[in-house]
C-alpha cells in the first residue's frame, strides 16, 4: 500500500454549472448554449493538457478561470504547481487552488488538503489537511478518500483506526481508484478489519493491477506469497508482473513459473499465457503444438481471448494448418460471448465467404456489434461498406464518420481511406493536400497503399510538386512494404524506372 505523494488531478469531462447558474435563471436557452461552448472549450484544454502540449493549454485554462470555472481554476493552480506551461509559482499555485475551493471544487479542496500535508507553499498543518480531506471526501472526491483512509491507516494526523481506513477504501474502490482497491487487497490479506481471506485478496489485487497500478516492493510480495501459497488468480496475476516488468524485472521465464502453476490448477488464463509462451517463444522455445494444445484447454473453458487466437491460427495457418471452417468455429464461439475481436473476424469471414457461405449482410452486422463496442477495424469496414453501398445504402457522410473514429484510435487503413477519399473527392470536396496528410500519415504507419499514392501524387503534381524521383522513391517504398501493383500499376512503374533510370522492372515473381 503507498501513500499517494503526488497532487493527482482527475482528468475527466465535468459539467461546467457553478458559473452558469445566475445566466441559467434569467435566459435558459443562452445559458444552456454557454455551458456547452464551456463543456467544450473545457474538453479541447484538457486534450492539450493529456498531449503534454502544456503552453497550449494553459491559456485556455488562464481565460476559462477568469470566467469562474472552477475546474479551469484548479487546472491552473495544478500547472502552477507543477510548472507546466509556465513557470513555477506556490503562491500563484495557492491562490488558484484557494479560489477554486471557495467554489466548492472537490479536487482544489484535496490539492489544498495535500499543500497542508507536506508544507507546500504553507506551513505544514496536519489538523488543516485532515479537514480538507474529510471535506473533499465527503463530497466524493476518491483522490480524498483515499489519502484519508491512508491517515486513518497509519495514524496520521488522526488516531489510527482499521474501519475507518476500510470504509474509506472502499469507497474510492467503488470509483476505480487503483490505490484504493490495491489497498482492499492488504486488508483482507492481513486481515485488517475483516476476516482475513486470501481469495478476495487477490480479486482486489487483480483489480487494480488491471487498471494500471504499480506495486512497490511490499505490495509484490504480498502477491508472491498469495501465489506462493497455490493461489491460482494469484499465480497468473504475478506471472504476468513478471512479463511486463511491472513491480518486477522483466523475466519471461519466471513469468512461464507461475503461468505453469496456475495452468496445472486448470486456470483457463494462464493456460491462454502459456499458449503464447509457446506460440510467440517468449521464455520458452517456440512450440505450435503446446501453444494449440494449452489454447485448446482454455478455450474448452470458454475463454473467449483463446477462442479468438485459434480462430485466428486456424484461419490465417498460423501455427497449424489452415483451417477455414474450424476458424469460422472458434470465431463464433468468442462473438457469442461478445467479443469484439472475433466479431469483427467472424464479420469478416462472413463478408469474404471464408470457411462460411458468403453472406454479405450477416458479415455487416457482425461488423456493426463490433463497431458499437469501439472495435477499429470494424468501424473501417463498416465505413468502406458505407462508402461503396455494399451491405447498406450508400452514404459517404457516414462512411467518413466510421472512417475518423477508427483512424483517432490509429487504425491505418482508415486513416488511408479518408486520403482516399480527399484524393478523389469521394463524399468530400477533393483536396489533394489534405489527401497528402493523410497518406503520409498512414506511410509512417507502414501503409504500403499510402506509400503508391504518395508517389502517385508526387508523380503527377497533385498535393505536392511534381518530382518523378521522389515518385519513384516512394513507389519502391510501396513495394517494399508489400504493395502488389496489378497491371496498369506495373506498366506505370516499368515506364518510370526505364525512363528516369534505365532500369527494367521485372514483376513475374509477383
Amino acid at each position: 500500500m503507498k501513500r499517494m505523494l503526488s497532487l493527482m488531478i482527475t482528468l475527466c469531462m465535468v459539467l461546467l454549472i457553478l458559473p452558469l447558474q445566475t445566466a441559467a435563471a434569467e435566459a435558459p436557452e443562452d445559458a444552456a448554449k454557454e455551458a456547452a461552448d464551456a463543456a467544450e472549450r473545457f474538453e479541447q484544454a484538457l486534450a492539450l493538457f493529456n498531449g503534454e502540449n502544456y503552453e497550449a493549454a494553459f491559456p485556455m485554462f488562464e481565460e476559462m478561470a477568469e470566467q469562474g470555472i472552477p475546474e479551469a481554476i484548479t487546472m491552473l493552480g495544478y500547472l502552477y504547481e507543477m510548472g507546466l506551461g509556465t513557470e513555477q509559482n506556490e503562491e500563484e499555485m495557492l491562490k488558484y487552488y484557494r479560489m477554486a475551493a471557495e467554489l466548492g471544487e472537490p479536487m482544489a479542496i484535496f490539492n489544498l488538503g495535500c499543500c497542508y500535508r507536506d508544507g507546500l507553499g504553507v506551513e505544514q498543518n496536519d489538523e488543516e489537511m485532515i479537514r480538507l480531506f474529510e471535506r473533499a471526501a465527503d463530497m466524493g472526491n476518491a483522490n480524498a478518500q483515499y489519502n484519508l483512509g491512508y491517515c486513518d491507516h497509519m495514524g496520521d494526523g488522526v488516531d489510527q483506526d482499521y474501519d475507518k481506513a476500510f470504509a474509506l477504501f472502499q469507497q474510492a474502490a467503488d470509483q476505480g481508484f487503483p490505490n484504493a482497491m490495491f489497498a482492499l487487497g492488504d486488508y483482507y490479506f492481513l486481515g485488517n478489519s475483516v476476516k482475513q481471506d486470501t481469495d478476495t485478496a487477490v480479486e482486489w489485487y487483480r483489480k487494480a493491477l488491471a487498471v494500471g497500478y504499480v506495486p512497490d516492493e511490499t505490495d509484490f510480495e504480498h502477491l508472491k506469497t498469495c501465489a506462493d501459497n497455490g493461489n491460482p488468480e494469484a499465480q497468473n496475476e504475478l506471472g504476468k508482473c513478471y512479463r511486463m516488468g511491472i513491480g518486477a524485472v522483466q523475466d519471461d521465464k519466471e513469468a512461464n513459473r507461475y503461468f505453469r502453476m496456475a495452468a496445472d490448477q486448470g486456470f483457463a488464463k494462464s493456460q491462454y499465457n502459456l499458449g503464447n509462451s509457446y506460440l510467440y517463444g517468449l521464455g520458452v522455445e517456440q512450440d505450435s503444438e503446446k501453444a494449440v494444445e494449452y489454447l485448446q484447454l482454455a478455450a474448452e473453458q470458454g475463454l473467449f481471448q483463446a477462442q479468438g487466437m485459434l480462430g485466428y491460427m486456424y484461419e490465417n495457418g498460423f501455427g497449424v494448418e489452415a483451417d477455414p471452417e474450424k476458424a469460422v468455429e472458434y470465431y463464433q464461439a468468442a462473438a457469442d460471448q461478445g467479443d469484439a475481436y472475433a466479431q469483427n473476424n467472424l464479420g469478416n469471414c462472413y463478408f469474404y465467404g471464408r470457411g462460411v457461405e458468403k453472406d454479405i449482410e450477416k458479415g455487416v452486422q457482425y461488423y456493426q456489434l463490433a463497431a458499437e463496442q469501439g472495435e477499429p477495424a470494424a468501424l473501417n469496414s463498416l465505413g468502406c461498406c458505407y462508402c461503396d453501398g455494399v451491405g447498406v445504402e450508400q452514404d459517404y457522410e457516414k462512411a467518413l464518420q466510421y472512417f475518423q473514429a477508427a483512424a483517432e484510435q490509429g487504425n491505418a487503413d482508415a486513416i488511408y481511406n479518408i486520403g482516399y477519399g480527399y484524393y478523389h473527392g469521394e463524399g468530400v470536396e477533393a483536396d489533394c493536400d489534405t489527401a497528402m496528410e493523410y497518406f503520409k500519415t498512414a506511410a509512417e504507419m507502414g501503409h504500403s497503399y499510402a506509400m503508391f499514392l504518395i508517389g502517385e501524387s508526387y508523380y503527377e503534381g497533385k498535393g505536392s510538386e511534381k518530382d518523378p524521383d521522389q515518385a519513384a522513391e516512394w513507389y519502391l517504398k510501396a513495394l517494399r512494404a508489400g504493395y502488389v501493383p496489378d497491371e496498369q500499376d506495373q506498366k506505370h512503374l516499368s515506364d518510370l524506372f526505364a525512363e528516369l533510370y534505365n532500369l527494367k522492372l521485372d514483376f513475374s515473381a509477383a
